[in-house]
């Protein structure tokens, strides 16, 4: 494990020493949860932009259709089925 050093403004670095306190963890815990959770959110924004600008291109090129979710739910309501 790798050590670094972050400098925090003195009202949030409070703030972290109260929360890890209370919630009975290191404020290193604190701090190593927040970033991961950070970087997830982060990666998680960049595939679905990633994602949405696939469909843009798909529609440009014609080879999205309508939505299938009305479909879907027809079906799953008995509608629209054979026999």
């Amino acid at each position: 494990m790798r050590a670094i050093t972050i400098r925090f403004p003195d009202d949030l670095a409070t703030d972290a020493q109260l929360e890890s306190r209370s919630a009975g963890e290191s404020i290193n815990q604190l701090v190593v949860d927040a970033v991961a959770e950070a970087l997830d959110r982060r990666r998680a924004n960049r595939a679905l932009a990633r994602m949405s600008e696939r469909i843009g291109r798909m529609r440009q090129q014609g080879r999205v259709g309508a939505p299938s979710e009305p479909l879907i739910r027809e079906l799953r309501e008995g509608h629209g089925r054979r026999g």
